[in-house]
């Protein structure tokens, strides 16, 4: 993933960028993208069935008042991922434009038996491990000295 921080939500919605960027060049009229992250449901749009109650309320999808906001939220904090927001943004506008084009994202419960989420969470994993194994194969063996030098070297 870019950027040095990785958190769950970082590699939820870049899936995300990915899996749009992927529907957009399979030349497809119609897509449906299934992520189980509520972040990135929740982000682009709220008007499913499971999130029926916060149409209700007003909130459907943070997107666009991110970006009238000048990527602030609500509380005028800065938005977390904003570079990936807008990654997102990018491609649902490019499907939104197009008239021949159409995606949905819809939420899908994590472990509850989709086999396509069930695959997506076990290839994931296997990434996750053959990061780590390239990680610790280029680690030098003295890391816990390099580590500990860099740490107090950037605590200046």
């Amino acid at each position: 993933l870019p950027v040095n921080t990785q958190t769950n939500n970082r590699a939820e919605l870049m899936a995300l960028v990915v899996a749009l960027q992927l529907a957009w060049n399979s030349g497809r009229s119609r897509v449906r993208i299934f992520p189980d992250s509520n972040l990135a449901c929740k982000g682009v749009s709220n008007r499913d069935d499971e999130w029926a109650w916060k149409a209700a309320l007003g909130m459907d999808g943070w997107l666009a008042r991110w970006e009238r906001q000048g990527w602030r939220s609500a509380s005028g904090k800065r938005v977390s991922h904003s570079d990936l927001w807008r990654s997102i943004l990018f491609w649902l506008r490019r499907f939104a434009e197009s008239p021949a084009r159409h995606v949905e994202v819809l939420h899908v419960r994590a472990h509850a038996g989709n086999a396509g989420n069930e695959r997506a969470d076990k290839l994931a994993k296997m990434g996750a491990k053959l990061r780590h194994a390239k990680m610790v194969e280029q680690m030098p063996t003295d890391w816990a000295k390099g580590a500990k030098q860099l740490y107090w070297e950037n605590r200046r």
